[in-house]
């Protein structure tokens, strides 16, 4: 498994992910908090315009729950890992098999699979690239940087997908560029 200090592509990916999620993740807890000092002056309002504390008190808890939850789901971003995970079962390509060509940039549509708990998660479809040979189609992911990854709410995949379709073809091609398919097919997650 590739750690960021030696994958060299993911170094600007990760820092850009972290920005983002961070920016995305302070803003939610912001909003939160403006949410929840609105709804205590509102509880606060109806307290002292006569309604019975054992209604306004637990008025008073929705606001704490909703901020938990939100520093939950930062705490939980800034423990995730931006480093795309390898597939656990080897796939074994022929020794005779020859690559034919490449599609780089795809994504699944429909159903990917995957779920985020508090902002933070994965995608079971992480595929971005094929590769074709005279024997097989290999649908394989690409290591950048989040790929298979949900932060802040956001699946980065599909991110990926849109905008770093360059960076995908590139990390592939450098990736083939040993001309063993094998070891080719083990630097990357494959279907």
């Amino acid at each position: 498994m590739q750690t960021s200090s030696n994958n060299p592509s993911g170094d600007n990916g990760e820092k850009l992910i972290s920005g983002i999620g961070s920016l995305m993740a302070y803003a939610r807890l912001a909003k939160v908090l403006i949410f929840s000092a609105v709804w205590a002056l509102v509880a606060l309002f109806f307290w002292y315009s006569g309604i019975p504390y054992y209604v306004v008190l637990p008025m008073m808890v929705i606001p704490v729950i909703f901020i938990v939850l939100e520093v939950m789901a930062l705490i939980r971003f800034k423990k995730m890992d931006a480093v795309p995970a390898q597939a656990l079962p080897r796939v074994l390509a022929d020794p005779q098999e020859t690559i034919a060509g490449t599609v780089a940039d795809i994504m699944r549509m429909r159903h990917r699979g995957g779920y985020a708990v508090l902002g933070t998660g994965h995608v079971h479809a992480t595929e971005n690239a094929l590769v074709v040979t005279d024997k097989n189609i290999y649908a394989v992911t690409v290591p950048l940087a989040g790929a298979g990854k949900i932060v802040g709410g956001n699946d980065i995949s599909l991110w990926q997908w849109m905008l770093a379709g360059k960076k995908i073809r590139e990390k592939l091609e450098s990736i083939l560029a040993s001309g063993n398919l094998q070891s080719a097919l083990d630097a990357m997650a494959v279907n």
